[in-house]
């Protein structure tokens, strides 16, 4: 007997491996024969194992088979508690113990385990295995109703290796074979033509409503119809995708989806197309209260119906497209809320979404005042999260806006400013490659940093030129925080450039001005708390670059009060900038 060994252990390891795989074969079916059903799941771990070990001791296809299904209940309790190496293997072992006709004999069970190796080689982000399974399943399936569900994670793969326009073609694919054309060739629709499209639809929905209220629509039955159903699924699974890459097409994906519950009853996700309505209403034709209580709606479906799939982008709509255009950006629950669904997309190995929570709370954080260290160590901690489950288009787009906080916080550093990659040349090859990408949002949010941050530092020159550019793209990030602050920061800076044109430049200047202003006086309305300091910060700017100084006193000491008020205290600083200075003011 070694050091190692126990009489207990000792005759196991006298048994040959012949008699250890009859006997854990013996102790795997004893344990499944006598088990209570409610206890199953319990002792599941153990059971399996036990088969196992044994499992090529087993001859009948039968016995296989529930085998099969018993390591698909444990991979899905593996993966319930992100354990996605284990739950690989379990279906690994699955689909080894399926006969070679299985797509014939077992069509059911052999799709249901190749559609969770799927979901669970998605999230253990290993792309090319994942490809080279779905061709293969889609090469079994003809019912387009089962091809869906591997369509959808084909649209969520390709979409998180930073490939949107192929999880579009993918998504089009899908649609049309459930009887839904769709062209994907609006790249060069105009905005004017996106808004009317949008107006119409609104138009068309108050006269549906009539005496009803939004709220009402909580109350429309189900849907039913299963292609119907899939539909819906397959449009909001390439969201992001459309969103960032092709904005009308996203748009009339929206539509789409709004006419469906209008004509179709309520599907399970009805709360996320309500709230993509609430923020094209928001965002784009500014009808805001409208928008805000579509944004109510599905808050409300979503508390009511509990569906804790949709739970987080319903989250990040809200809270980062809706909510803040009536509702001051300062309150703790807001943060709070983030931050709880935030945990629970952890906990559940939600990859998508995790990166979209870590942006608002970042973002809102910005924007609200935080302090920009205790932010710094936010957007470094998010970052490395991002970074780890290998979303290349989310860890591009916190890069930016982290290094916007770190050129804010190193202001001693050298002129150029970079917001992505190690060097100047490796920035410029990424924006070449967004542009000729379309990477919409990516190009906002870049272009809207450099404006922000040559403003605060007051290279007026190039905070305009970089105004210009993100002026290009906003539009396509619809609703987002970002939106109003680039409206506020693209009057700021171009106020700033204004001494510097000739007559003609200046008019056509304040005519972009004046109209800039006429949207934040409307934002204003709606949400004081927000945006009352800023349109009046603006008019104090106006004044000031028109020589009327007793106008721009009196606008500045009301921005001075109502960022006093509403605690925005970075921009107090601000304001008491252009007050004292009759000059610049500063942003955070």
């Amino acid at each position: 007997m070694t050091a190692f060994e126990t009489p207990e252990s000792l005759p196991y390891s006298l048994i040959s491996e012949e008699e250890k795989r009859e006997v854990h074969l013996e102790i795997g079916r004893l344990l499944l024969k006598n088990i209570q059903e409610d206890d199953l799941h319990n002792h599941l771990f153990d059971i399996v194992n036990h088969f196992h070990k044994g499992a090529n001791l087993i001859t009948k296809q039968s016995e296989k088979n529930e085998l099969a299904k018993l390591n698909l209940q444990a991979a899905k309790k593996a993966k319930a508690s992100t354990a996605y190496g284990v739950a690989l293997r379990f279906l690994e072992e699955s689909l080894a113990l399926l006969g070679n006709n299985s797509w014939k004999n077992q069509y059911q069970l052999t799709l249901e385990i190749q559609i969770e190796l799927l979901e669970t080689l998605y999230q253990n982000t290993q792309w090319e295995r994942m490809k080279e399974l779905s061709t293969d399943v889609l090469e079994k399936v003809t019912n387009i109703l089962d091809r869906v569900k591997i369509y959808e994670l084909e649209i969520l793969s390709y979409y998180a290796q930073f490939q949107p326009d192929i999880a579009i073609k993918v998504a089009l694919i899908a649609l049309e074979q459930l009887g839904i054309k769709i062209d994907q060739n609006q790249k060069g629709v105009s905005e004017r033509k996106i808004k009317n499209k949008i107006k119409q639809q609104t138009k068309s929905l108050k006269l549906l409503l009539k005496d009803k209220k939004v709220e009402d629509l909580v109350d429309l039955p189900k849907m039913t119809d299963p292609y119907k159903l899939a539909a819906i699924s397959v449009m909001q699974k390439v969201t992001t995708a459309l969103a960032t890459t092709n904005f009308a097409l996203f748009v009339e994906v929206v539509l789409i989806q709004l006419n469906f519950c209008l004509n179709y009853n309520n599907p399970p996700q009805a709360a996320a197309t309500y709230s993509l309505y609430g923020v094209l209403l928001c965002g784009i034709i500014e009808d805001l209260d409208f928008g805000y209580q579509f944004g109510q709606l599905s808050m409300a479906l979503l508390e009511r119906d509990n569906i804790t799939k949709i739970e987080p982008f319903i989250i990040h709509e809200y809270y980062g497209c809706i909510m803040y255009w009536k509702e001051h950006i300062n309150q703790k629950i807001i943060l709070e809320q983030l931050l709880n669904s935030l945990q629970k997309l952890v906990n559940v190995g939600n990859n998508e979404y995790v990166s979209y929570l870590a942006l608002d709370y970042c973002l809102i954080k910005f924007f609200g005042g935080c302090n920009l260290e205790e932010l710094d160590q936010d957007y470094n901690k998010y970052s490395q999260l991002i970074q780890s489950l290998n979303l290349e288009y989310s860890r591009n787009y916190i890069e930016i806006c982290s290094n916007m906080v770190v050129n804010l916080i190193c202001i001693d550093q050298p002129k150029y400013f970079i917001l992505i990659g190690q060097s100047q040349d490796q920035e410029v090859q990424y924006i070449e490659d967004f542009i000729q990408n379309n990477y919409q949002w990516l190009l906002f949010i870049y272009y809207f940093g450099k404006m922000f941050i040559n403003y605060f530092l007051k290279d007026y020159v190039e905070a305009f030129n970089n105004s210009q550019y993100a002026d290009k793209y906003v539009m396509a990030i619809v609703g987002y925080i970002c939106k109003p602050h680039h409206i506020f920061f693209f009057s700021l800076s171009h106020l700033a450039y204004y001494p510097s044109c000739n007559r003609d430049q200046q008019k056509e200047l304040l005519k972009q001005i004046n109209r800039n202003l006429n949207h934040l006086k409307n934002y204003a309305s709606h949400c004081p708390e927000n945006f009352q300091h800023k349109y009046d910060l603006v008019e104090a700017e106006k004044a000031r670059v028109l020589g009327q100084n007793w106008k721009a006193q009196e606008f500045y000491e009301k921005a001075i009060q109502g960022a006093k008020k509403y605690e925005f205290i970075h921009e107090e600083a601000c304001k008491d900038s252009g007050h004292t200075k009759s000059s610049q003011p500063l942003a955070v």
